[in-house]
């Protein structure tokens, strides 16, 4: 429904989902870690030094020391890597997004263009469509033209849908040159772990990951070989 009549075929896949709304997932396991115990800062961590014995995290003015650390800073996992020794050819490939708000599509599930390479997925509160991947490093802001580039393709995918009063945003997918994250532990005193560098995947693999750091921590046998994900690999 809504698309143009332009396009004269597709392909159905199965099996796949979406969430309506990632801010409401994140606020559902803040609540969850919250209630369970856990203490959430949210602070812009400065540094990190390590020993044999453990580990302190510097956020502010504050000092924070622990027998383990686990860096899943996703895009930002690079400096923090570093100054643990560990070498990490973290780049950014910059997204682009455009939210329509006051749109509620007629389609239920995402769409993707194939020639158009944007995709357009209905969420709770409206439309969003995403596309655009841009090497452009954490502190360069964003390109206005590729907010138009999606505009421009919506519109030929979707000619009713009102584009012009749409929210825009640009976020950083941690990207490695093997196109593999980096997970496990980085040093024999298993002080340092390291999860990140998911690229496009972040939310897909993000249960998966966590459930495999949650073995490693509590040392537990990780239920796949985690060698091609060495965070040292790279060294």
């Amino acid at each position: 429904p809504s698309l143009n009549n332009d396009i004269v075929g597709a392909m159905h896949f199965t099996e796949t989902g979406h969430v309506a709304n990632p801010y409401s997932v994140s606020h559902a396991f803040e609540t969850y870690l919250r209630k369970s115990g856990a203490t959430i800062l949210k602070e812009e961590v400065t540094d990190i030094k390590y020993t044999d014995d453990d580990v302190t995290v510097y956020s502010g003015n504050r000092e924070t020391s622990a027998d383990l650390t686990i860096i899943a800073a996703g895009a930002f996992s690079k400096k923090l890597a570093s100054q643990c020794n560990i070498k990490a050819p973290l780049e950014t490939e910059r997204g682009y997004h455009i939210h329509m708000a006051d749109i509620q599509a007629d389609f239920t599930m995402p769409i993707a263009s194939y020639e158009r390479k944007i995709i357009m997925t209905p969420m709770s509160d409206g439309l969003r469509a995403t596309g655009i991947v841009e090497f452009g490093g954490l502190n360069m802001p964003p390109r206005n033209k590729n907010f138009d580039t999606i505009r421009h393709h919506v519109a030929g995918l979707v000619p009713d849908f009102d584009t012009q009063n749409a929210s825009t945003w640009m976020g950083f997918r941690p990207s490695l040159p093997d196109h593999l994250p980096a997970i496990g532990f980085t040093d024999p005193q298993k002080r340092i772990m390291c999860a990140y560098g998911h690229q496009h995947l972040g939310l897909t693999l993000a249960g998966v990951t966590g459930k495999l750091v949650n073995k490693l921590v509590t040392g537990e046998a990780p239920d796949i070989d985690l060698s091609h994900f060495d965070p040292n690999r790279f060294s």
